[in-house]
């Protein structure tokens, strides 16, 4: 039977990119050998400070994978990982269903909120050209009844002189 699980390994960011892209590749290759393995995704974060320092170094290269294996798959992975001088430290979790179903409902709700910008978005563009029109159109107007009565005021100061 396979589940859904979830890995996070730190990875010793002084290494050269070769090797980091090595240490996941064996770790994709395992969880793709494996009967009914499958990876759903690879996120890698990238290099990020450590809280404190493990093994005297200050920063550690991050990847998260989640994947779908066999119950027996979590046990290899974590055996590699402790024996591979480059992995600092991996946590493998199991994902349940009541997590998926949240993980889903997640999804839809933010899902419905980018809509809604959008929508928000679209009709504040209509409104403000709209608003910038009337405006326009307001300021030119007081603008040329302002202009002529300064005009009619200097006039009439100028012949009472």
């Amino acid at each position: 039977m396979t589940r859904r699980y979830e890995t996070l390994a730190m990875l010793d960011a002084t290494q050269s990119d070769e090797k980091i892209d090595q240490i996941i590749g064996k770790m994709e290759e395992m969880i793709k050998g494996s009967e009914g393995g499958e990876i759903l995704t690879l996120d890698r974060w990238g290099k990020k400070r450590l809280a404190y320092e493990i093994e005297k170094k200050q920063f550690g290269y991050y990847v998260l994978i989640e994947y779908m294996a066999p119950a027996s798959l979590p046990g290899e992975l974590e055996r590699y990982c402790r024996y591979e001088a480059g992995v600092m430290r991996q946590l493998t979790l199991v994902i349940s269903d009541r997590v998926l179903k949240l993980k889903e409902k997640e999804q839809k709700i933010k899902a419905a909120m980018e809509a809604r910008r959008r929508e928000a978005a679209e009709n504040r563009d209509e409104e403000f050209v709209e608003d910038m029109l009337e405006a326009r159109e307001g300021d030119d107007g007081e603008a040329e009844v302002e202009e002529k009565e300064s005009v009619k005021a200097e006039a009439k100061a100028e012949t009472e002189e």
